[in-house]
């Protein structure tokens, strides 16, 4: 089938739409359907008329899943399939495109090497995934518009419209596409379709926080959620250089040496700070993965005349290289900052276990100088970091004590995950919470404690 040619479409629902969606250069002279005389402007057609001469001239696309009821009826009436009439899976292949399918084979033989940490379906099309919506059911859950505004960066330039951790594919590559390509890609598209007909089909529900375990069915879509030009929220997080080694998150320190890798990186960075979503993005995150001031991709980026442009920005950082002559450099180049750091404890002796190689002296001399510019104004908002981890929950009352006394502004608690640096073992014992997410009852009294009620903490369903 051609990508642009006239259609009749049979049945009005939830394939209706997500064929309007996936495929506006079709154009749709009418629809076939018992219940109504005209749908968006146009004609109607009863199932009575499918041998009339009219609709014989135009091919029809069947929004619906295929089944022999259907294909019977058809065939009854004199159509032949894949000649007069195509069901929507039939059609899939045309979100396909060349560059998908060269990245697709120039990486089979890596994703053979990772697949353990990736998901089984790496090897699929847009199209096989499209083919998958169309047999998953829509379900009562969450209105997420992450993947309508949020694009995060990962090694080898792979672009996520959520958390890299809370969804099992990616979007796009800005290494053979541009950012533009890839945010107005077909399978971009394919993940803002999953959440308006609510089959969710690259959310994992296991991670996201957000999903709840909801399996009741529904024939609803969400019709508010709004496509922008470019997101509004980029998070950058090419390089994983960090001057720590957490056990939450690596097993060595990570520096990438100059050479190949390193201006593999500053090409993905140039990428990256010469697009739209440097400049017309609300929120410019440097860096989810890595250490901002020890990596020097990020330092560059941070620095670099083309982000300076910006008025905002917001750092993720251990903050032990957070000094002050890094914050007042910080401060000198941008109006509006926003910090997040990752402490996870309030006594030396903790933290030298959970954040392997850091200076927790050198830290608090650096959170207190942050606290007296966070109070002049110089820097818009503060968070400090805090994995709920065996290690650490019972300083967690004191943590929030530490972030109201240096006049931060949230304490901001999390679940630990397994990033594959623990056997399924380890992590039951790390993790203060069970499978099902519930409270161990180690954590339970703590987490009764009235201060989480503060305004400071967020995640307060964790409380609950």
């Amino acid at each position: 089938m051609r990508k642009h040619q006239s259609v009749i479409v049979y049945g009005i629902g939830r394939f209706q739409e997500d064929f309007e969606y996936l495929f506006p250069t079709f154009k749709v002279l009418g629809y076939i359907t018992n219940n109504k005389k005209e749908y968006k402007g146009k004609k109607c057609y009863k199932e009575s008329e499918l041998s009339s001469s009219k609709l014989k001239r135009h091919t029809i696309i069947i929004c619906d899943r295929k089944s022999d009821k259907i294909t019977n009826k058809f065939n009854k009436y004199g159509l032949k399939y894949k000649k007069n009439y195509y069901y929507l899976e039939d059609i899939a292949y045309l979100l396909d495109d060349k560059i998908d399918k060269l990245t697709f084979y120039t990486y089979k033989y890596y994703y053979e090497k990772v697949k353990k940490w990736r998901h089984d379906d790496v090897y699929k099309s847009n199209g096989e995934y499209f083919r998958d919506m169309i047999y998953t059911d829509s379900i009562d859950n969450i209105k997420c518009d992450y993947p309508f505004k949020y694009v995060q960066i990962q090694p080898k330039g792979y672009v996520y419209g959520c958390c890299s951790g809370w969804t099992t594919k990616e979007i796009g590559n800005i290494t053979y596409k541009s950012p533009k390509q890839v945010w107005n890609s077909n399978l971009a598209r394919l993940h803002r379709l999953s959440i308006i007909n609510k089959t969710y089909l690259f959310c994992s529900t296991k991670d996201c926080p957000y999903m709840t375990s909801s399996t009741k069915k529904t024939n609803s879509r969400f019709t508010d959620l709004v496509e922008r030009k470019s997101p509004d929220e980029v998070c950058v997080a090419i390089d994983t250089s960090c001057n720590l080694k957490c056990p939450s998150c690596r097993k060595n320190f990570q520096n990438v040496k100059p050479g190949y890798h390193l201006k593999f990186l500053n090409m993905l960075a140039n990428k990256i700070t010469k697009s739209n979503w440097a400049m017309d993005s609300k929120e410019f995150i440097i860096a989810s993965q890595g250490e901002t001031f020890f990596s020097n991709v990020y330092r560059k980026m941070l620095f670099s005349s083309k982000v300076t442009r910006r008025d905002s920005i917001i750092i993720h950082t251990n903050g032990t290289l957070l000094t002050k002559s890094n914050l007042d450099k910080l401060c000198s180049k941008y109006k509006n900052i926003e910090i997040m750091i990752s402490v996870d404890a309030t006594c030396e002796e903790t933290y030298k276990k959970i954040r392997c190689g850091g200076n927790f002296k050198q830290l608090m001399k650096n959170l207190e100088n942050l606290s007296i510019a966070r109070k002049e104004g110089r820097v818009k908002k503060v968070n400090l970091l805090f994995v709920i981890q065996r290690a650490n929950y019972k300083e967690m009352v004191d943590y929030v004590k530490l972030v109201k006394r240096l006049g931060f502004d949230h304490a901001d608690f999390s679940k630990i995950q397994n990033w594959s640096t623990f056997t399924d073992e380890e992590f039951e014992n790390i993790s203060m919470f069970t499978s099902d997410d519930k409270p161990k009852e180690e954590i339970k009294k703590i987490l009764s404690d009235k201060i989480f009620k503060d305004d400071v903490v967020i995640h307060k369903n964790f409380f609950d």
